[in-house]
Parts: C-alpha cells; structure tokens; sequence
C-alpha cells in the first residue's frame, strides 16, 4: 500500500498503462479486504454485548446445575456430620457461583434477633467461613460498613440490614475504603478495596439465622440475576445447613441415649440381686426408676453387732445427678455400718460425708437424701430414719 500509494514512486501510473490487467486486480483486492474486514469490525462491535450475555447466561444455568447437583448430593455425603467443612464449602460454591472475588458466612444457632436473648455468648455457637478474605474484616464489614448509598438511604451495617428486611440485597458502592486482609501474609500485596457485594440471609422457620456475603472489587459488580442465583443458592445452603444441624443433634442424642443405657445399667449393677435369709421374714426388693437412671436406693449390709440391715433410701429430684448421689450413699452406708456403734450414728456419720462432699456453690446444695434404716435382731426391729 505504501508503495502503491506513494508519491515518490508512481506504482499506479506503470502498473495503468503497461499492466492495467494487474491494476485492476491490485484494485479489486484492496477493495475486497476493505469491505471484509470492515464488515467483520461492525459485525464483531455489535455482538460483543450480545455474546457476554449469552456466555453469562451459560454461566448462570452452569452454577444453577452446580447447586442442582449440590443440593441432591449434600443429603448423602459426609459433610452433614462435619457442620465447619460444609459451610466452607457452600462459602466457596457461593463464590463460584456469582464469580466473586470473595465470600463469607456467618450461621448463628439462635436467630440474629434474639441475641440479647443469649445469657452469655460463649452458650450460643456460631460458624463462620471464609473465602479469600480475613475475619477481621468480614466481620468489619458486617458490623460497620462505612455507610452504603443504596437507593437514596444509608445502610449502615449489613448484619442488621438483613435482620430488619429479611430480603437479599445488593450494594453496588464501594463497601470497604480499607484494604481488605487476605488469611496469609504471602497473599498482603494482592490486596484490594471491595466495591460492590449481595447479602442474603440464612433462614430457619422464617428467622434470620446468619447471612451469606459474596463481593467484588468492581463497581456494579453485581445484577438481578446474580441476586436470583445466589438467592435460590442460600435457599439450598439453609436446607444443607439445617439438615447438618439435625443430623448432628440426632448423633448427640444417640450418644447420650448410649451413655444413659450404660448408666442404667451400672446403676442397676450397684443394687443387691440376693436378699438376705432371716428367719420369720420374707424379704424382696425391686427399684422401676421414672427415667433411665434416678435416686431410688435400697442395700443390705451388717451392722457391728452382726444384726442385718435394710436400708431404704431416695434422693430428691430424678435423672443422673440424683443416681450420682445415689451411688454415693450405698457406698458411705456401706463403709460406715461395720465399724458404728449405734444407727443414729450411722446415719450422722453418712449426713457428715455427704455434706462434706457436697459442692457449695451450686443448686445440688439445695439436694437431699431420705434415708430409713431397718435392724433385724434377734430381740425385735429396731428403726431409724433422717
């Protein structure tokens, strides 16, 4: 073109007159190239729009199989006995999901709206999960967000945000003017400020349970449809989170219905299976607790003076602490029957070790024995209760 086209040497006027054949070729070619690729410019301009969209709404119908296959495999898999590991994962897919720089979540056992309910914290459990961003700042950004130009109002924290609304919601303004914290000093130098995110909550019986935050470091990062996917993904992230929790209890309370099965058990060990034989009585005993273990008590034993004893004993309330006193007090009348010299000082002896065994500061203080003490001796029955 350069030469062709170029005053110092005149191309066209030789090839005009002694090669007009490859003139109008050159030309015809020039000209072809031209209008090609000027229709492919204009044409690849003006699909450009049309192409992101297609390709974004396969990425949607990508992330919603993804959740698809998620939700139908989470109710077999092993993460629903591992409450942590499946939040970190639903943080991750959620991430994935709306294509984020980072995600959290923050999963409360009690609804966000009744924690001045909570008597302390450390009685209420939470779980979080962090995707590319550190605590310290998820949690800053939560609490104090710096404020939020949304609509014409400010939303000046998201936590509370969803508390109040109950609904998704997405911040298209820069919600971090403070370099967010990656987990790993190596990972300090690609830190950047976050302008955008969506905020939906975790729901449990129509309660705000905790949220699930994903966010981008561009402005208007995030649209409708990436509102609708992320909230069909928490819809599903509560149902596998909800369902871990049950699953979980379920485990706990099989464990504890074992333990109770095994204290039944040794409780039942710790009465008499063989009666003594005294002449002119007939003697038999059983022991039917309310729940699996309880304070009912019975023992044979021998006094000082080689006379049997029955004791019969109950302690006040039901259930393992009043077996656990139970237990206790067999083996206090046990050691001290032999070497007492009367039942009334038996029965002071066994009130001395029980008080002093007693814990002083708590409501098992206010716990106590009734306790009756039989003597078969060959000159009549002698009885004494406390």
């Amino acid at each position: 073109l350069f030469v062709f086209g170029g005053d110092s040497l005149r191309a066209d006027m030789l090839f005009e007159r002694y090669a007009l054949f490859w003139h109008v070729i050159v030309l015809a070619t020039f000209a072809t190239l031209a209008i090609y690729f000027t229709l492919v410019f204009f044409s690849a301009l003006f699909t450009l729009s049309s192409t992101e969209l297609v390709e974004r709404k396969s990425a949607e119908v990508q992330s919603l199989a993804r959740l698809t296959r998620f939700s139908s495999d989470i109710l077999s898999s092993e993460l629903l006995l591992d409450l942590p590991k499946l939040a970190e994962q639903i943080t991750a897919l959620a991430a994935e999901a709306t294509e984020s720089d980072c995600a959290w979540l923050e999963l409360r056992s009690n609804p966000i709206g009744s924690r001045s309910r909570v008597p302390a914290a450390s009685e209420e459990e939470i779980i979080r999960s962090y995707y590319n961003i550190g605590e310290q700042s998820a949690v800053g950004i939560m609490e104090e967000a710096e404020g939020f130009a949304e609509a014409g109002r400010e939303v000046p924290s998201p936590r509370d945000e969803l508390e109040q609304s109950r609904k998704p919601f997405v911040l298209r303004r820069r919600i971090s003017g403070r370099q967010y914290l990656f987990p790993s000093p190596e990972q300090a130098s690609t830190n950047k400020e976050l302008h955008s995110m969506v905020a939906v909550p975790l729901m449990r019986k129509d309660e705000v349970q905790g949220g699930l935050y994903v966010a981008k470091h561009r402005e208007d990062g995030f649209d409708d449809d990436d509102l609708t996917v992320l909230t069909a993904f928490s819809d599903v992230a509560s149902l596998a989170l909800e369902t871990a929790r049950l699953v979980q209890d379920s485990v706990e309370k099989q464990k504890f219905d074992g333990e109770l099965r095994a204290a039944r058990i040794m409780q039942k060990s710790l009465l008499p299976e063989r009666f003594p034989d005294v002449p002119g009585f007939d003697i038999y005993a059983i022991s039917i607790p309310a729940y699996d273990v309880g304070g009912d008590y019975y023992d044979f034993s021998t006094l000082w003076d080689g006379s049997p004893m029955i004791a019969i004993g109950d302690v006040s309330g039901k259930g393992i602490s009043a077996s656990l006193y139970m237990a206790e007090t067999k083996g206090v009348v046990q050691a001290l029957a032999p070497v007492m010299a009367s039942m009334a000082e038996l029965l002071e002896g066994t009130n001395g070790a029980l008080l002093h065994n007693s814990p002083s500061l708590t409501s098992l203080r206010r716990s106590f024995v009734t306790l009756g003490l039989i003597s078969l001796g060959k000159k009549g029955i002698r009885y004494a209760r406390a």
